[in-house]
């Protein structure tokens, strides 16, 4: 009932009072952003990556008994029906992995542009509040200095798209390089205001790509081993340096993207609380 009696008895109409609407959670601030958790595409890059590991670590296992089994045939021929089997599995592994991969950039991509869009609204606020208590003369300097230059990330992660950071790696020549640059653009975009710069882990995406680079030329190379007279011996210890630099790739794969999300995570989390 909305009426209520006054002192002489005559009813008057009393509005509803205004119900307060409730705040958004952070978590609802951040999806209304567009920010999208990388956590299950984290644990399915770890999934993946570590099984295609696995294997490479059994084909190099492998390749070491081959490398010293020297004249016993019955060892090496069963070593090479098992070292068969395991490059079989590696193949049905490698296609899930890169894809888990792939679709995390990408996610991570179109996060950091989040970053980079909130972080500008916020100096833009900042910049206003400072208006507001400087002098016209001041206003002016303040405004031509903050307003007119925006953030050094913003310049970096806006120069790759979305997409950009899958098809990077099928052009040839540029794939040397264009990959790395795309997810170190990504990498500084997200990073958290509270790190230090000795804490960033700014060193982890040189290492993942100097592993991810000599892996993929170290492939190349074994395609070509059979065209040089190389022994067998020699032959079997390419293929145990390809095999150990693919399970070292992909271990740093995981921890890049484990790291990637622990610190688009702490970004989100300062930017929405």
């Amino acid at each position: 009932m909305n009426e209520q009696l006054e002192a002489g008895g005559n009813r008057v109409y009393a509005p509803p009072l205004a119900q307060e609407q409730p705040l958004a959670q952070p978590s609802e601030l951040a999806r209304l952003a567009g920010y999208r958790k990388l956590s299950g595409w984290a644990w399915a890059v770890t999934a993946a990556f570590g099984a295609y590991a696995l294997t490479k670590g059994l084909g190099a296992i492998a390749d070491v008994v081959l490398a010293t089994a020297g004249n016993n045939y019955a060892l090496s021929e069963q070593t090479t029906v098992w070292n068969n089997r395991v490059v079989y599995a590696s193949q049905i592994f490698r296609l899930p992995a890169l894809l888990a991969f792939y679709a995390l950039l990408v996610i991570a991509n179109k996060n950091a542009r989040i970053f980079v869009r909130a972080e500008q609204q916020t100096n833009e606020q900042n910049a206003e509040t400072e208006e507001q208590d400087q002098d016209e003369a001041e206003d002016s300097e303040a405004a031509s200095a903050s307003d007119h230059s925006p953030p050094a990330r913003a310049m970096s992660v806006g120069f790759f798209s979305p997409a950009s950071m899958v098809w990077w790696y099928f052009v040839p020549v540029m794939n040397a390089f264009r990959p790395y640059q795309a997810l170190k653009a990504v990498w500084v975009s997200s990073k958290p205001l509270g790190l230090a710069r000795g804490d960033d882990g700014a060193a982890l995406p040189r290492y993942w790509w100097s592993f991810w680079l000599g892996a993929a030329c170290l492939l190349a190379l074994s395609g070509l081993r059979t065209g040089f007279g190389l022994s067998y011996v020699t032959r079997d210890m390419i293929l145990l340096a390809v095999n150990l630099s693919d399970a070292t790739s992909c271990l740093l794969t995981i921890g890049l993207a484990r790291a990637l999300e622990s610190r688009q995570r702490q970004r989100a989390r300062e930017l929405w609380g």
